[in-house]
């Protein structure tokens, strides 16, 4: 090759190889207003409705739980600008007016309640609630990733519980991670959308053998003054 176009390529090699270190080094962090949140956690408040529909075996196909919900928890960005990808914890999840369909009989009610799996890591860094990353394994196209979960539902009728299922997906594997959405407005707000890569819940105990993925819409706004609560790498 002519060395004279190997010394004109050579700084566009340099830059092409610095804008690739960059790329691979952004992380997705929070925003609230359009301004990028701190290492400061910001309180914030989401809602919607979530179904969990089996999907195997094929005999429960056609089984269904859904939900309204409310949450409360806190997001930060724990090394500001340049830094690791938005974290979050939810510290309250509740559920009510729960369906559902082909689960529990009829005249038994649906419950369902979530809570936190034990973790590995030290007491000093786990935080309070549900630990959640930003993730961005595709571009565009941001996550927030929450494992050590467990979802336990039940058939309830005069007070006894008749039926019980619980869900979980596990330490160390990959969680519900629903895409983040924006949103334009309070009355227009951010989002997270389950569904398609969202990820599943499998039946404990059940050796995988029987599990359902999440569907729906979660809708997110700072707790304090509504603001709007975005998503993005820098």
């Amino acid at each position: 090759m002519n060395k004279k176009f190997l010394i004109s390529l050579a700084p566009l090699l340099a830059i092409a190889a610095f804008a690739m270190a960059t790329t691979a080094q952004a992380a997705p962090h929070y925003y609230a207003n359009n301004v990028i949140v701190g290492t400061e956690p910001k309180n914030v408040t989401a809602w919607g409705t979530i179904t969990l529909a089996l999907t195997k075996p094929p005999a429960l196909v056609g089984t269904t739980i859904t939900c309204h919900n409310s949450a409360a928890g806190q997001i930060k960005n724990p090394a500001g600008v340049g830094g690791g990808p938005g974290e979050g914890n939810t510290e309250l999840f509740a559920t009510y007016k729960c369906e559902s369909e082909k689960n529990c009989l009829l005249g038994e009610t649906t419950m369902v309640k979530a809570e936190r799996l034990p973790s590995t890591l030290p007491p000093a860094t786990q935080g309070p609630g549900w630990p959640s990353v930003l993730t961005e394994e595709v571009v565009g196209t941001i996550r927030a990733e929450t494992t050590n979960i467990e979802v336990d539902i039940d058939c309830v009728k005069a007070g006894k519980v008749e039926k019980e299922t619980k869900f979980d997906i596990g330490p160390g594997e990959k969680g519900q991670r629903p895409k983040a959405v924006k949103g334009t407005s309070a009355l227009h707000p951010g989002f997270l959308e389950f569904g398609v890569g969202s990820g599943e819940l499998e039946v404990v105990g059940s050796g995988n053998t029987v599990s359902g993925k999440t569907e729906g819409e979660v809708k997110v706004l700072g707790y304090e003054e509504q603001e709007l609560i975005n998503s993005k790498s820098p």
